[in-house]
């Protein structure tokens, strides 16, 4: 949190365009950057030392002449991004009571509810997998139906099938908006790993470093996953507040294309 910053509700109840989101996410991150950055490296560096450093052995040896992008696309994707979205969630329902959150707090409420997201993110990683399997768009069409699944599930306490549900049902009548959003984040989230990895990349390779590459993958990951997760937590709350607030059915401006849905796939 930046010296002299002062816990403020955040008004979650309120639907927010695209720019509404964006801001708000970088407002977090100005004010509250220690608590989210400690966050996504309490999960980050553990897991990146086990699979990068010891398993791939990348902790005592030379800039890596193999990627092994696979394994560790899995892990990020089961395990961190889970759990720093489930800690991101109760960091942002503290901030919204005007509460300053603490690490013990958000480490503690994630944990708790870890499994239960992991269950909903294994089920809709796998229905997506299916749906790209297939024929391509229904996975695109089913990635997007479900992806505040974490969120439904960490912040209204349903299980697994159901957090898929609630996810569905609030992204009904809103895929098209909804894919543009997480399109957006999924964008400027790219963009910023590539900005804190690629110098040092660069720089591990010419020292033909381990070590060095492991720390950029560190730092990069605990960014996307900070920024995925909070944003994508701005997006659930925004979602739900559309469906709860009959003014919302009038486009916000700069918000998008009207909110529909695209035909469900038939291979759904």
């Amino acid at each position: 949190m930046a010296a002299g910053a002062q816990p403020e509700s955040l008004d979650l109840d309120r639907p927010r365009g695209l720019g509404g989101l964006f801001a708000t996410t970088v407002r977090l991150y100005g004010r509250h950057f220690v608590i989210f950055a400690t966050i996504a490296l309490a999960v980050v560096v553990p897991v990146d030392f086990v699979t990068l450093g010891l398993v791939n052995g990348q902790l005592f040896s030379g800039y890596p002449t193999e990627i092994f992008a696979s394994g560790e696309n899995a892990t990020f994707s089961f395990v961190v991004m889970p759990l720093v979205t489930a800690m991101h969630v109760q960091a942002v329902l503290a901030l919204d009571e005007g509460r300053q959150p603490t690490l013990r707090e958000t480490l503690q409420g994630g944990g708790l509810v870890f499994t239960t997201v992991l269950g909903g993110v294994v089920l809709a990683g796998l229905g997506t997998i299916l749906g790209l399997l297939l024929l391509i768009l229904p996975g695109i069409y089913l990635f997007v139906r479900w992806y505040v699944t974490a969120q439904a599930i960490a912040v209204e306490g349903h299980g697994a099938l159901a957090g898929l549900s609630r996810s569905a049902e609030l992204v009904k009548g809103q895929w098209w908006r909804t894919f543009g959003v997480v399109l957006a984040i999924l964008l400027v989230g790219v963009i910023g790993v590539a900005l804190v990895f690629l110098p040092l990349d660069l720089a591990a390779e010419a020292a033909d470093s381990g070590p060095l590459y492991m720390l950029g993958t560190m730092l990069s990951d605990a960014l996307i996953a900070s920024f995925v997760a909070l944003t994508g937590t701005l997006l659930f709350f925004d979602l739900r507040a559309r469906k709860t607030d009959t003014t919302a059915a009038v486009p916000e401006a700069g918000s998008g294309p009207p909110a529909s849905d695209p035909p469900a796939p038939s291979a759904t």
